[in-house]
C-alpha cells in the first residue's frame, strides 16, 4: 500500500499516508521504519535492474562482489570477478575503480596459493595512479572554474590567478602521451580548456577549438562513450560562442542540433538543457528578429519546467521587458517590468543585476510622457541603490542624464558621453543597451556650439 501511494502520487504527503496506515498516531516511528525498509528494497531492485547498464557501472558491481567474497576468504570467487572488473574498468577508463581493483590484486598476491605476481600489478597500479592524479588535477581546476563562472566576473577578485593556474594544469597533463589517448582524458581536457577560454573571454579561439573538438569527438565516437550530458554541453557552448562572435545563422544551426539531441536524452537532462536551448534562440533572435525573440519568450513561458522555477520565470519576464523595449512597445514593456519587479524571486537576484533592469523604469516613463512618474522612479532608485550608485559611475551618469532630459537641460555632447561610457563600462552586463537609446536621444538635440555655451555662462553671471 505504501509503495502504491508513492508510485501513483506526484507529490506524496507523508502525514496523510501515515494517518491512512496507522490512524491519527502522533508517534511516526513505525511509519518511517516502514518507509526506510521500502526504500532499501527499491534501491536493491534498482541495483539489479541497472547491473549491466554500462561498463563503468558493471565494473563497480563486479568489484563490490569481489570485495564481499574477499572478506569471506573465498578467493576462488574473487579472482574471476576482479578479472572481469579490471577488463571493464579499462574499457570504461574508470581510473578510480581501477585503483581499488589493483589494490585488491596486490592484497591477493600475499596469498601464495594464488600465484599472483605482485610486480606486474604494482606497475599497473602505479601507471593507473599517475593517470588518476592527472585527472584529479583537471577536476580540481574545473570545479574552481565552474564556481567562478557561475558567480560571474563581477565577483571574482583576481580572475588572472585562476586562469594562470588552469593554463599550467592543462599544459602539464597534456604532455602525458599515454593519457592523451584516453577518451576520458580528452573529455576532461575539453571541459577545462573551454572554461579557461571562457574565463579569458577569448571567444574567437574558443570557437575554433569547439568546432574542431565537436568534429573529432563525433568522428571518433567519443561522444558515444562520454556521459550523456557532454554532447549537450558541447553544443550549448558552441552555439553560444558563435552567437558571441556574431555568426547568428551558424549559431542557430547548432541550436537545432542541440534540440535534436534533447529528444534523445533522459527527461532530467532534457529539462535542464531546454532553458539553454531557448537562451541560444533568444540571444540570436534578439540581434536578428525581435518578433521571433518575443515568440521564443512566449514559448519559454509555456514550459512548466521553466515557468515553475522562480529564477527562470524572472529570467523570462525580464527578457520580455528588454525585447519589448527594443521593439519600441514601451507600454507593454512597462507593464512587464512592474510584473517582474513584483515577483518574489526578483528580490533574490544580485542588487547590481536588479538595478540594470530597474533603471529602465525612468526611461520608459519618459518615453510614455509620464515625467512625474519618471522623477519618482529616479528618486526611488537613488534611495534603494545608494551604495551601488556610489561605486558604479555609469549607472549614476544615466540617472543624471535622464533627469536632465526630463528638466529640458540635456545637451547633445553630454548624452553622447553617457552613451560612450555605457559602451565601455557595461559591455558585458548592459542587456538593455541603453547606450544606443542615449545616442538616439542625443541626435534629437541641437549641437551646442562653443559660442552658445559661453552665452549661457555669461547670462548666468
Amino acid at each position: 500500500m505504501l509503495f502504491q501511494a508513492y508510485r501513483t502520487t506526484e507529490h506524496p504527503d507523508d502525514e496523510n499516508i501515515s494517518n491512512e496506515l496507522y490512524g491519527d498516531n502522533k508517534d511516526k516511528n513505525a511509519f518511517y521504519r516502514l518507509k526506510n525498509r521500502l526504500l532499501d528494497e527499491v534501491l536493491k531492485s534498482q541495483l539489479l535492474l541497472h547491473f549491466r547498464d554500462n561498463p563503468a557501472f558493471t565494473a563497480s558491481n563486479y568489484f563490490a562482489l569481489a570485495r564481499l567474497y574477499e572478506s569471506r576468504s573465498q578467493f576462488a570467487l574473487v579472482v574471476p570477478l576482479l578479472r572481469k572488473a579490471e577488463k571493464l574498468g579499462i574499457e570504461a577508463e574508470d581510473f578510480q575503480v581501477l585503483d581499488g581493483i589493483y589494490a585488491a590484486w596486490v592484497r591477493l598476491s600475499v596469498e601464495s596459493v594464488l600465484g599472483i605476481n605482485p610486480e606486474k600489478m604494482l606497475e599497473k597500479r602505479r601507471r593507473n595512479f599517475r593517470q588518476l592524479e592527472q585527472l584529479r588535477l583537471l577536476d580540481d581546476a574545473l570545479a574552481l572554474a565552474s564556481y567562478r563562472l557561475q558567480r560571474g566576473q563581477l565577483y571574482d577578485p583576481n580572475p588572472q590567478v585562476l586562469q594562470e593556474t588552469m593554463a599550467g594544469i592543462i599544459a602539464a597533463v597534456s604532455s602525458d602521451s599515454d593519457l592523451s589517448k584516453s577518451a576520458t582524458f580528452r573529455i576532461k581536457l575539453y571541459e577545462a580548456f573551454s572554461k579557461l577560454l571562457l574565463q579569458q573571454q577569448d571567444y574567437q579561439t574558443l570557437e575554433s577549438y569547439l568546432l574542431v573538438t565537436y568534429k573529432d569527438f563525433t568522428a571518433e565516437g567519443i561522444l558515444l562513450k562520454a556521459p550523456a550530458e557532454t554532447s549537450l554541453q558541447l553544443l550549448t557552448y558552441l552555439a553560444n560562442t558563435l552567437n558571441k562572435n556574431g555568426k547568428y545563422e551558424l549559431s542557430l544551426a547548432y541550436a537545432e542540433r542541440l534540440r535534436q539531441e534533447l529528444e534523445l536524452k533522459p527527461s532530467e537532462l532534457a529539462n535542464k538543457y531546454i532553458t539553454y536551448y531557448y537562451n541560444v534562440l533568444l540571444n540570436n533572435y534578439s540581434e536578428t528578429d525581435l518578433d521571433k525573440a518575443l515568440y521564443t519568450l512566449h514559448e519559454m513561458a509555456q514550459q512548466d519546467v521553466i515557468i515553475n522555477d522562480a529564477l527562470k520565470r524572472v529570467y523570462v519576464f525580464s527578457n520580455q521587458v528588454i525585447v519589448l523595449f527594443h521593439m519600441g512597445d514601451y507600454k507593454r514593456a512597462m507593464q512587464m517590468l512592474l510584473r517582474t519587479t513584483m515577483d518574489d524571486a526578483f528580490q533574490s537576484l544580485n542588487k547590481h543585476l536588479r538595478l540594470q533592469l530597474e533603471i529602465a523604469e525612468p526611461v520608459l516613463r519618459l518615453e510614455l510622457d509620464e515625467p512625474d512618474m519618471a522623477v519618482r522612479a529616479i528618486e526611488r532608485l537613488r534611495r534603494d541603490y545608494q551604495e551601488i550608485l556610489s561605486e558604479h559611475t555609469a549607472e549614476q551618469q544615466m540617472l543624471v542624464a535622464i533627469k536632465r532630459l526630463l528638466d529640458g537641460k540635456a545637451i547633445r555632447s553630454e548624452l553622447l558621453n553617457v552613451a560612450t561610457s555605457l559602451q565601455n563600462t557595461l559591455q558585458q552586463g548592459n542587456t538593455l543597451k541603453l547606450g544606443q537609446w542615449f545616442e538616439a536621444r542625443a541626435q534629437t538635440l541641437p549641437v551646442q556650439t562653443l559660442a552658445k555655451r559661453r552665452t549661457k555662462r555669461s547670462s548666468k553671471i
